[in-house]
């Protein structure tokens, strides 16, 4: 739904979301400061907020990943990391300052091993897994054992959709 930083319009959808039809909100952001930053935004609103940023930040936001504390799960190759830059770590000092006063202890921890293992990881190398890996593997681990009971009766559905998926990719590989 978003568009690589937290708009003022994708955060009034899912504010309104939850607000009138109590809809749970899940984060997937990048395993670097900039996607931490974005994460922070969409709870709490940017540092620098306008009058008309206010009123959508969505505090119910879950972070589903992509943690710091992930990526030694996830079969990925050495080369995907990227180093973090000296605007990297001055980013997580700067994102830290601001979590720590917000009460955002486990923010404040995936910032600290960011910051240890001196790169990040994004998205799309982890998109480079498989096919559907972030969905099929990623998402359905993390979003199966929520207490949402309206998740366990779409993850067939998803599943089914990916199935879908593949079968088209397979199909389109045989005609060329």
């Amino acid at each position: 739904m978003g568009k690589g930083y937290p708009d003022i319009c994708t955060r009034k959808v899912l504010r309104w979301l939850v607000e009138k039809l109590n809809v749970p909100i899940y984060g997937l952001f990048d395993s670097d400061p900039h996607g931490i930053e974005i994460l922070l935004t969409f709870k709490y609103g940017s540092v620098s907020d306008s009058r008309e940023g206010r009123g959508c930040n969505v505090k119910e936001i879950q972070w589903l990943g992509f943690k710091p504390s992930d990526v030694s799960q996830l079969p990925i190759m050495q080369h995907q990391f990227l180093k973090l830059g000296n605007h990297d770590f001055m980013k997580i000092s700067k994102i830290r300052r601001r979590a720590q006063g917000l009460g955002e202890n486990d923010v404040v921890s995936e910032l600290d091993l960011l910051h240890s293992l001196r790169s990040k990881l994004e998205l799309e190398a982890v998109s480079s897994i498989a096919p559907q890996y972030i969905i099929r593997v990623y998402l359905m681990s993390r979003l199966a054992p929520l207490p949402t009971p309206g998740f366990r009766t779409i993850l067939p559905q998803i599943e089914a959709r990916c199935q879908e998926q593949d079968n088209i990719v397979r199909e389109d590989s045989v005609e060329k």
